[in-house]
């Protein structure tokens, strides 16, 4: 994700230096390339946070929170993956 966004920089940089970025025949082409950064910065920030509140995320107090009880599943997940004809 990190050599994404730089690569995205590198290449706006690049044009900028080799007077590309003016010019109305690439006005589509920089506004697409813009578009993709921001939402590489917007998803990179988005799995940032993610990360943190896992990290955070206290198992212990989990475990101790009885505002739901905790009961026995009354099926499997595999119940519903298993062939139907096999069984």
């Amino acid at each position: 994700m990190d050599e994404d966004i730089r690569d995205v920089v590198w290449g706006h940089r690049r044009a900028a230096k080799m007077g590309l970025i003016p010019h109305d025949d690439r006005r589509h082409t920089m506004a697409v390339s813009q578009y993709t950064l921001r939402a590489l910065y917007f998803t990179q920030g988005n799995l940032r946070q993610l990360r943190d509140t896992l990290a955070g995320f206290d198992d212990e107090a989990f475990q101790r929170d009885t505002r739901w009880p905790r009961e026995e599943l009354p099926f499997r997940p595999s119940d519903f993956t298993q062939d139907q004809g096999h069984q």
